[in-house]
């Protein structure tokens, strides 16, 4: 059986693929909702395993659960687009770790989740050296404005929840079949952006301006990395999950420079030597904190 641990770290680093996509086609895409229509489109695709295994389903608490887990992915994201338009990505993207501390709140809560001292441990290393790496030079992020502060943290909040429902969603049914159930949230969500003249209009024309490769490898790299999320947090604990999110900035930072150094042309990222340190050590707490929940 594949390794929980393993199995989100191959998930958060493909979501970290994404990332570097996503940027490029935020330069092609006029509309910020046809890359939310884009996301819940590519994940409800993983309802075809219906065709293959069947549909089966649970009883109506845990259905509506398994529906709400996909339908809260596309809603988390809209506050934080919206974030992003409203302040420096810099400023924005370490605010995201509020999702692990949401979560360990909310798994104690409805899970009756407890960590071991090492856990906990393990917890803030990764979580410490998160917010670390995704700070551009370790200044200006206190000063966030209270509108983009209170945008990231219904996101989170959200994620977070989706995290909690796939959990309680997984213990009650067959792998497979959650995540159908998951799929048919996130398919809601994209008919629901579909019929809103405005976003259909502006989709159509932003994927047809977008290169074809990227929104085919966007859409591969969703439905993979979702069958690798969920496996984990089917397997995992909830609260380590989320916090292993981090190592998807480790991705993000490896694919950007590998591909600024290969082909700038298509991106360039500039690494000054006090952000490398800052980097450096962001990843050392981050891989002590992964030695720990080894042991």
């Amino acid at each position: 059986m594949l390794d929980w641990i393993a199995a989100a770290l191959a998930a958060f680093s493909i979501y970290g693929a994404i990332n570097i996509i996503d940027k490029l086609l935020r330069h092609e895409m006029k509309s910020p909702m046809s890359l939310v229509l884009l996301m819940a489109a590519s994940e409800s695709l993983i309802i075809l395993l219906a065709l293959f295994y069947g549909l089966e389903f649970p009883e109506l608490p845990i259905l509506l659960l398994g529906i709400a887990a996909g339908i809260a992915g596309p809603v988390a994201f809209i506050p934080y687009l919206e974030a992003l338009y409203a302040e420096e990505v810099s400023r924005v993207i370490p605010l995201f770790n509020l999702m692990p501390v949401f979560v360990l709140i909310l798994s104690h809560l409805f899970l009756g989740e407890v960590l071991t001292t090492v856990q906990y441990a393990a917890f803030v290393l990764i979580l410490l050296g998160s917010i670390l790496i995704s700070l551009k030079d370790g200044r200006g992020f206190f000063s966030v404005n209270s509108k983009v502060l209170l945008l990231m943290c219904v996101s989170s909040l959200i994620y977070a929840l989706q995290l909690v429902f796939s959990k309680v969603l997984l213990m009650n049914v067959e792998f497979v079949h959650g995540l159908v159930l998951i799929g048919m949230g996130y398919l809601i969500s994209a008919c629901f952006l579909l019929a809103n003249g405005k976003i259909r209009t502006d989709a159509f024309r932003d994927f047809s301006m977008s290169r074809r490769h990227l929104v085919v490898l966007f859409t591969l790299f969703s439905i993979i990395g979702g069958i690798l999320f969920y496996y984990s947090v089917m397997h995992g604990i909830p609260s380590l999950v989320s916090v292993l999110s981090g190592f998807q900035m480790v991705a993000v930072l490896a694919f950007a420079t590998a591909i600024s150094l290969w082909y700038p042309a298509i991106l360039k990222e500039e690494v000054t030597p006090r952000n490398m340190a800052l980097k450096i050590v962001s990843i050392a707490l981050m891989l002590a904190g992964l030695a720990l929940l080894y042991l």
